[in-house]
């Protein structure tokens, strides 16, 4: 599958680990491309709540 124009995409950068506080947790990132132009800002909130039960962990999989 190519990216736009019929361009390759660019390779996945790798993946970010995220520290998560009891509560609301905010992210913020920006893209910086080759030619050194910023993207815009995106942030993603979630609402963490820690298992009640020890060694149980969950994982997020998917933003919507």
């Amino acid at each position: 599958m190519g990216g736009p124009e019929g361009q390759e995409p660019a390779e996945l950068t790798p993946q970010v680990v995220w520290s998560l506080k009891p509560g609301f947790n905010a992210f913020t990132a920006r893209v910086r491309t080759a030619a050194g132009w910023l993207g815009p800002e995106s942030r993603v909130r979630v609402f963490y709540k820690p298992s009640w039960i020890p060694g149980v962990s969950y994982r997020i999989t998917s933003l919507l």
